[in-house]
């Protein structure tokens, strides 16, 4: 996908109107550290905080650079899409080297936060490996971690 056009096509595909991520060191104990995406720090990562954006502005924040981060980022909004389609995703918390400077991320270190009432054997077989750790890994090249709002501490 060349030029700015790429974006706006992943966001298509993905058909998720405003998804809110949260992304990086995303465990913050004042609500008061909510701002918009950061600058890095002088080691390439945001600061500590919780982040929160749209799935667009993460895309125009982190998926742009090599033709590395445009792969990984539409495995990004595959990952939205499959898990968005449940009805059951109450928030997304991303992770690792796609959320820094690094040129070169390896993949998507994800969380899915899925509401308490969701359950895994509801969904279609394609579904259903996003939330097996390691199939996930094998198949979409992504390292998915799956929990609960009950479970997400905040501080």
């Amino acid at each position: 996908m060349k030029g700015e056009r790429w974006k706006e096509e992943l966001q298509d595909r993905a058909r998720i109107p405003d998804l809110r991520l949260k992304s990086a060191a995303e465990i913050s104990e004042h609500q008061s550290l909510f701002v918009a995406i950061p600058g890095f720090n002088k080691i390439g990562d945001l600061p500590v905080g919780v982040h929160p954006v749209t799935l667009g502005e993460c895309l125009e924040r982190f998926g742009q650079g090599n033709e590395r981060r445009p792969r990984v980022s539409a495995t990004l909004v595959e990952i939205c899409r499959l898990a968005n389609g449940t009805g059951k995703l109450d928030r997304v918390i991303l992770f690792g080297s796609y959320v820094t400077t690094k040129t070169e991320p390896r993949d998507i270190d994800i969380i899915l936060v899925m509401k308490d009432d969701f359950d895994v054997e509801k969904c279609d077989a394609s579904t259903q490996l996003l939330f097996d750790h390691s199939r996930a890994d094998l198949q979409f090249g992504a390292s998915v971690f799956l929990d609960s709002p009950g479970n997400v501490i905040v501080g």
